[in-house]
């Protein structure tokens, strides 16, 4: 339970929109990543069409990202956004499959996978638009996670004494970091 809780809360803090104090810098903060905004790059964003799909691909091919690729996004967006999309001749973009022991479904997005994450917000904001959210597209290998290995435990068992229960911590130490940023490829203002 310790290493899913520190988990959740490490991909809480990669996800994050904003830099929390003492927190290392989230993928939205890291200097040097691509960033489009959807609505066909609107200052806004906007709804998210199969031609802003395309100008993530063709950002990805500008700034010589290389494969194999990964797309990131929240629940509301990929279901209610991404998942009915078809491209110009009515088929659709997204193809289900099986994968892994217990024969999971795993949807890829123009032949590369999706992850669904509930840790990318939906309440963002690109210029006047609100309630959006952001979709990442690039190779997992450039997105650095650095852990020193170490989960420190402290234990209390003074704290909780008048209620017969026992505090327990547990922290990790950890880092972020893109590299090569500009493979990183972040649509954003997606209503």
């Amino acid at each position: 339970m310790i290493g899913l809780a520190a988990a959740e809360h490490e991909d809480t803090a990669f996800f994050a929109t904003t830099q929390v104090t003492g927190a290392p810098v989230p993928l939205m903060a890291q200097p040097g990543i691509s960033v489009i905004n959807a609505g066909s790059n609107s200052a806004n964003g906007g709804n998210i069409g199969y031609t802003d799909i395309l100008s993530v691909l063709a950002k990805a091919a500008s700034v010589k990202a290389k494969p194999p690729f990964v797309w990131a996004m929240s629940p509301r967006t990929f279901y209610t956004r991404v998942l009915g999309m078809v491209d110009g001749q009515s088929r659709p973009i997204v193809i289900p499959g099986l994968s892994g022991l217990y024969n999971n479904v795993q949807f890829t997005l123009l032949g590369w996978p999706v992850f669904v994450t509930p840790f990318i917000s939906e309440v963002e904001a690109v210029g006047s638009g609100t309630n959006q959210s952001h979709i990442v597209f690039t190779n997992a290998t450039y997105l650095h996670l650095a852990q020193d290995g170490v989960i420190e435990l402290a234990i209390s068992t003074e704290r909780f004494f008048d209620q017969n229960a026992t505090a327990i911590r547990g922290t990790s130490h950890l880092d972020f970091g893109a590299a090569p940023a500009a493979g990183v490829i972040v649509l954003a203002g997606v209503n």
